[in-house]
């Protein structure tokens, strides 16, 4: 996979995955970032997402702003924003105090643990940790 294809990959949003599917013309015009960048100061960076098919009006303005970004660091890809993890929260009857062996407490952790979950020495069965 082409450094172009992945940084075009890396601006999708997981939920809305449209951006990376402009990844075969845009491999096929461009070798490397350097390659976008170049075109972009020398054609003009509406002519670029045109000439690589990209008509959405949203896409265009995503787009635009990343080339944009690209150019401006002359051809570095800015660090893509960490993921970011949303999970529900239970009920405050579903959770219970913990704490670690040497007394720190670890807080409110849900009485079925979540996978992964490894249980501090002790939890109370109360709320307040009693």
């Amino acid at each position: 996979e082409s450094e172009v294809a992945r940084w075009l990959e890396g601006l999708d949003d997981p939920a809305d995955a449209r951006l990376g599917a402009y990844a075969p013309a845009f491999v096929v015009n461009f070798r490397t970032l350097q390659d976008v960048v170049d075109v972009a100061t020398e054609l003009g960076v509406d002519d670029l997402l045109a000439e690589c098919g990209v008509k959405a009006l949203s896409d265009r303005v995503r787009l635009k702003a990343a080339v944009e970004a690209l150019v401006a660091g002359g051809g570095d890809a800015p660090a893509p924003a960490p993921a970011v993890r949303v999970v529900s929260l239970p009920s405050a009857a579903a959770l219970r105090w913990c704490w670690d062996e040497d007394g720190t407490e670890v807080g409110y952790v849900p009485l079925a643990e979540p996978e992964g979950f490894t249980p501090s020495s002790k939890c109370s069965d109360s709320l307040r940790g009693e």
